[in-house]
């Protein structure tokens, strides 16, 4: 059907008014497109106004329009091609030479054919309606302030989210976009990041497609436009009307109706909870909290009537946490206001990049951590790797000189080492003497300090074996002069060298441990610690029995309640004693031996070791201080110090050190 005069004439006035034309000047026979003269940006930014203020959608027909106008590989017009602009221009020169698709003959030969197959559809003209009434224009505006950067960025990325589902456009690098938007939201890692996708990102977007969509995209009526200004680091608050335009676009909204779409997400975010209405950390029980971060984890808040049984099982009695679990009006996404409160800061799932580390990991540190930190890598030898450290130490004349010690000084410990053993050779004194000079090495310390520097979790890993097996050494050097041989090590060791998977260490010490009923009386936590290594069930529950009775320090108290767990041989209860050390920690960490808790990773293997199913309710995942990322990693690498290889140092060290043998350098400690 053609178009009627009216319509004509709201068209002709709406390109008119992109090409800067006077209306007044076009002959009334002359045609919509032909004698305006606009350049490709006009047409499309054009093409962007009559796509909102016409309700039409042209992305149909602007594919074929893609697919109808092509160009060879060297930007020659095809025969076809030239023959369609041809018939639907008649009268204007085609240039024979080289055309490209920007050139305006080709945008305006789209256009009308664009027009050709869609406006004319068009039955009566429709008036265009305002986005949206000056109320809500101002509650958009003032969006920013009241939610915060975290929140407002969570809003964007699903609401645009949402646009995209419904066209079912998520492809695999959109999805890269939205994980980069909630890692963004919710550590502040990293502005450069952001920054380098997002011009990537528009350089992507613009190779797909013909240009007048692309064109159209842009102007803001198409979700990939919202995704681009919500991944703006500087402004995020301007993406909030092109969220408002898309959802216009995409759902077919008039006037208000996309701001009132826009709300329910907004109404996910923001708690109706007064100040003295404070969610009561009795609620987090292991059930909540699993099924809270599962959802955030998975982006999956289906499961949210779940949560609101789980909570009113928890103790939870506050209606309004109740009914926005229940609401399935909302929106439920990543900053619900009911799976913040639950979480309490903790946010799972949000991988952080891959990069030198200078302020990632450490920026989400308590500050005197984070300054304990950075003062131990402040140190001379804490640039070294491991190897070069090891090196350095095995050096003893070197080392000791860098501590300012003589020559004369080195001679005389070598002296009196030998003095202390009379069965030890000169040369076995001074291996003697190097191998206590290797337990001196701050490993533990500096271990944590290098691994959230370089953000590896092998630093760590291996740097605390080095040191639990230097204990074990110099407890075997202690003994061979005072006459034991190693026979006196905690079966504390045990949990503790497990806290990095160093099974062969944790063995030894099992084995040279004397009898149990000897350790239960001197150490009734040492004595558990051996029943669980030997996967002695009846021992464990016997012991555990007996702790209630015993007069435990507060430091090693979660251990005696956890034991009561294992006891009963209850998964749940395992995790909610382990998780009330990582939460209790989690509190009052001061320096950077707590940065990460060694002694929860410790328990947690132990009891893995035990049996497997113990821990299966544990969340391996959360964050700091308990270390995801160190506990992955030592699930491919049992025995981290075993793997190092140390004989190019030294024989006698990796000898010690890797395979825990000092027959060769001391041979009065086999």
């Amino acid at each position: 059907m053609p178009l009627t005069a009216a319509q004509k004439t709201q068209i002709r006035e709406i390109i008119a008014r992109n090409a800067k034309v006077d209306v007044s000047e076009l002959a009334p026979e002359a045609g919509i497109f032909t004698d305006l003269g606009m350049d490709p940006m006009d047409a499309g930014f054009m093409l962007a106004d009559l796509s909102i203020k016409l309700g039409i959608d042209f992305r149909p027909i602007l594919n074929e329009v893609d697919e109808a106008f092509k160009v060879t590989k060297r930007g020659s017009l095809t025969k076809t091609s030239r023959g369609k602009i041809e018939y639907l221009l008649p009268g204007i020169p085609i240039p024979t030479s080289k055309m490209q698709s920007s050139d305006e003959l080709w945008s305006v030969a789209m256009l009308e054919t664009l027009f050709e197959q869609q406006l004319l559809r068009i039955e009566q003209a429709v008036d265009f309606e305002p986005i949206s009434s000056k109320s809500q224009q101002a509650w958009k505006n003032q969006l920013p302030q009241e939610l915060g950067e975290r929140r407002l960025r969570l809003l964007l990325a699903a609401a645009v989210r949402h646009s995209f589902a419904e066209e079912h456009r998520i492809t695999p690098t959109v999805n890269e976009a939205f994980d980069l938007l909630h890692r963004y939201a919710d550590t502040g890692e990293s502005k450069k990041q952001l920054r380098d996708f997002r011009r990537a990102y528009r350089s992507d977007w613009y190779q797909g497609g013909g240009f007048l969509r692309r064109t159209w995209e842009y102007r803001g009526f198409h979700p990939y436009r919202s995704l681009y200004d919500a991944l703006d680091p500087n402004k995020p608050e301007e993406a909030v009307e092109s969220v408002a335009n898309a959802f216009e676009c995409v759902f077919k909204l008039k006037g208000g109706e996309a701001v009132k779409l826009l709300r329910r997400f907004y109404n996910d975010l923001v708690s109706p909870l007064g100040e003295k209405d404070k969610f009561d950390n009795a609620w987090r029980t292991p059930a909540v909290i699993q099924l809270a971060t599962a959802m955030y984890e998975s982006r999956d808040f289906s499961k949210m009537t779940q949560l609101a049984t789980a909570l009113k099982k928890a103790g939870c009695t506050n209606e309004a946490i109740l009914d926005h679990c229940r609401d399935t009006q909302v929106f439920h996404n990543r900053g619900c206001w009911v799976v913040d409160a639950i979480l309490d800061g903790n946010w799972p799932g949000t991988e952080r990049p891959e990069e030198p580390i200078e302020k990632t990991l450490l920026a989400t540190l308590p500050k005197k951590v984070r300054l304990s930190i950075e003062e131990l890598l402040q140190k001379k030898d804490a640039g070294l790797t491991i190897e070069q450290r090891l090196a350095m130490l095995w050096d003893f004349s070197e080392s000791s000189k860098r501590r300012g010690w003589t020559q004369e000084q080195v001679n005389a410990e070598i002296k009196r080492w030998g003095e202390m053993c009379p069965a030890w050779t000169e040369k076995q004194a001074r291996t003697a003497v190097t191998l206590h000079n290797v337990c001196d090495g701050n490993w533990a310390e500096l271990g944590i300090a290098r691994r959230f520097a370089l953000e590896q979790p092998s630093e760590l890993a291996i740097g605390y074996g080095i040191m639990l097996r230097s204990m074990w050494i110099n407890n075997a050097l202690m003994n061979a002069i005072y006459g034991g041989c190693g026979d006196t090590m905690s079966p504390r060791f045990i949990y503790k060298s497990l806290a990095v998977r160093d099974v062969t260490l944790a063995q030894r010490v099992a084995e040279i441990t004397p009898e149990i009923e000897t350790v239960r009386r001197d150490d009734p936590i040492a004595g558990v610690c051996l029943a669980m290594f030997r996967r002695d069930f009846d021992l464990l529950r016997s012991l555990a029995r007996g702790l209630g009775r015993a007069h435990l320090r507060s430091d090693i108290e979660w251990m005696a309640t956890c034991v009561k767990g294992i006891a009963k041989e209850s998964p749940r209860l395992v995790a909610e004693h382990l998780q009330e050390r990582i939460d209790a920690t989690r509190k009052s960490r001061s320096y950077a031996s707590n940065a990460v808790d060694l002694d929860a990773h410790g328990f947690y293997h132990l009891c893995q070791w035990a049996a497997p199913e113990l821990v299966s309710e544990f969340d391996v995942k959360q964050a700091l201080p308990w270390d995801a990322q160190l506990h992955s990693w030592l699930q491919d690498h049992e025995d981290p110090v075993s793997n190092l290889d140390l004989k190019s140092i030294s024989p006698e060290l990796h000898r010690a050190i890797v395979l825990l043998d000092l027959s060769t350098g001391c041979p009065a400690t086999q």
